[in-house]
């Protein structure tokens, strides 16, 4: 009489056995490598956010030179509220600094970082890149009838799509306004890059 463990039938449960174990086996190393996969994508996905914030942040850095949108119910243009540095000392000009209708030194004017100045300006679209900034105080600035801005790029933060974004005003000789009293720059542009040093 045969013996049992040499019987086609044991023989047949045995391998149907070491069948199932090696599909088990397969599957479950197919399913923990999946997952070790996925964990690996996250991760890169989130060192790549990680890193990316980390250096749109670091523009921030220049906080005397900085532009913030006000919230207004005016119907055309975007208020500001900027702060910026100018202005130097009339020994590194040599006392003659202002052009065209000033020849001599004025205080807080002009290139360099002498003195903080605040202001709320109007920015107003003229062309689809070119733009007018008007102050909205007669004490913004100066209390003189003109203003020697420095060419300044004013950090205004993340845009829409988390680009950064500058406000560029070009060095210009302004006028007070004979009627509002309010100083005009003209062709302000934004940019994604700081333009001008600040110096």
């Amino acid at each position: 009489m045969p013996s049992r463990q040499n019987s086609p039938f044991v023989k047949l449960a045995w391998a149907g056995i070491v069948a199932i174990c090696n599909f088990a086996t397969t599957k479950t190393i197919i399913i923990m490598f999946k997952n070790v996969l996925f964990i690996c994508t996250v991760l890169c996905v989130l060192s790549f956010s990680f890193f990316s914030c980390e250096k749109r942040d670091s523009l921030t850095i220049d906080s005397e030179h900085w532009a913030q949108e006000i919230p207004s119910a005016k119907k055309t243009g975007t208020l500001y509220s900027i702060g910026t540095l100018c202005g130097h000392t009339a020994s590194e000009c040599g006392g003659n600094c202002l052009s065209p209708l000033f020849s001599g030194h004025i205080d807080c004017q002009g290139y360099g970082t002498h003195c903080a100045k605040s202001a709320t300006i109007l920015v107003e679209s003229v062309t689809s890149t070119l733009y007018t900034a008007t102050t909205q105080d007669s004490t913004d600035l100066t209390s003189e009838e003109f203003f020697n801005m420095p060419a300044r790029s004013l950090y205004t933060g993340l845009d829409n799509s988390g680009a950064p974004r500058w406000l560029n005003i070009p060095a210009q000789f302004s006028i007070r306004d004979s009627v509002t009293r309010l100083f005009t720059f003209n062709g302000v542009y934004f940019t994604q890059q700081q333009v001008y040093k600040n110096q």
